[in-house]
């Protein structure tokens, strides 16, 4: 289970201090030197990109928003160095060759919505990144086949775009993978070829089920707000499935939990659940949290849990509750949180 990021975003700065994004990282927490609009000029960006050299992929930059005039991809020859860069939640860009030239990249997010260039990941070092998160633009017309070329990529989102989806399956080292907003006429199961993938996350677009997966090596798979989806597949065919986490899906009536073994299950927002099955044989969990169900809460607040649990949740409709079973959950030695959340890869 990976820890969740917690971001310290310095906005708009007219100057950065080097002790300021040491502080940061020696928090633990991950440091973003972000600009909403073109405050920047050469001199800050010189710096900005001697810190890049010093803290490499630590260190995010990022350019969003610009909506009075749009992005000048040419303010990136400034920042030669940038090794984690994030050029999204933008509507316009130009001179984005400059994107492309950049050699150092190993991390990038981009969503620019009314760019609509289909080649756009050709253009791409595909062979260096070792992240890429592609948003959705007006035409969610990228072409995914280059990705093929991925050879190093370990995390991927893609926001949208399906055109030789299937592609996703040639990268070897792939382990982290979000797929949003795709279409329910889209078949995953090129996705039982990927050789290392350990996290899934479907999040938004549709489907009623995703029985056609199964993918030996997956260890976390999270599937939240897809337009109706109604059954989950046996787990027999995740055999190492250690983390489930389900949210906003209200066709959701029954989640079997036989053939899986796990650590972590986090239910959310499924108003229609009325039973798990065999919770009684996870035997290794060590996280639980249950909001907004028709599940027995009470039956579940005294359930006999194992002794590997350590955290839990459990969230109903009455604060009056809320409050007691929290503080039962505590007095009896657990981590108890209103309601406990996960973000994706």
């Amino acid at each position: 289970m990976e820890l969740v990021k917690k971001y310290q975003r310095i906005n708009d700065p007219e100057s950065i201090s080097d002790t300021n994004i040491k502080d940061i990282l020696d928090a633990c927490e991950h440091p973003v030197i972000q600009f909403s609009e073109p405050t920047y000029d050469v001199k800050l960006l010189k710096y900005v990109d001697d810190l890049c050299i010093k803290y490499g992929e630590s260190l995010e930059i990022r350019f969003y928003g610009h909506y009075t005039i749009g992005f000048d991809a040419t303010w990136l020859t400034n920042i030669p160095n940038v090794v984690n860069l994030s050029v999204d939640c933008l509507t316009e860009i130009e001179n984005i060759e400059h994107l492309y030239q950049l050699g150092n990249l190993e991390i990038l997010s981009f969503g620019v919505f009314e760019f609509s260039d289909k080649k756009f990941l050709s253009h791409l070092k595909l062979d260096r990144l070792q992240e890429l998160r592609i948003s959705d633009n007006r035409k969610k017309n990228f072409d995914l086949k280059p990705l093929e070329n991925a050879s190093s990529l370990k995390k991927l989102s893609v926001v949208g775009h399906t055109k030789n989806i299937e592609s996703i399956k040639s990268i070897s080292n792939l382990k982290q993978l979000v797929l949003s907003q795709t279409n329910r006429k889209v078949s995953l199961e090129f996705l039982n070829e990927t050789m290392a993938l350990e996290e899934l996350e479907l999040l938004l677009g549709g489907r009623d089920n995703i029985n056609e997966l199964s993918i030996p090596s997956l260890k976390t798979l999270r599937v939240l707000r897809v337009r109706g989806f109604e059954k989950l597949p046996s787990f027999g065919k995740f055999p190492k499935l250690e983390c489930l986490h389900i949210e906003d899906q209200i066709k959701l009536e029954f989640i079997d939990l036989t053939d899986v073994c796990l650590k972590s299950l986090i239910v959310g927002n499924c108003k229609n659940l009325v039973k798990i099955s065999s919770l009684t044989t996870q035997k290794e969990l060590f996280r639980i949290s249950i909001n907004r169900t028709k599940l027995d809460l009470d039956v579940l607040k005294h359930h006999e849990w194992p002794s590997s649990l350590k955290v839990i949740s459990l969230w109903s409709g009455s604060n009056k509750w809320n409050d007691s079973t929290k503080q039962f959950f505590q007095d009896k030695g657990y981590v108890s949180y209103p309601w406990l959340l996960e973000t994706s890869v």
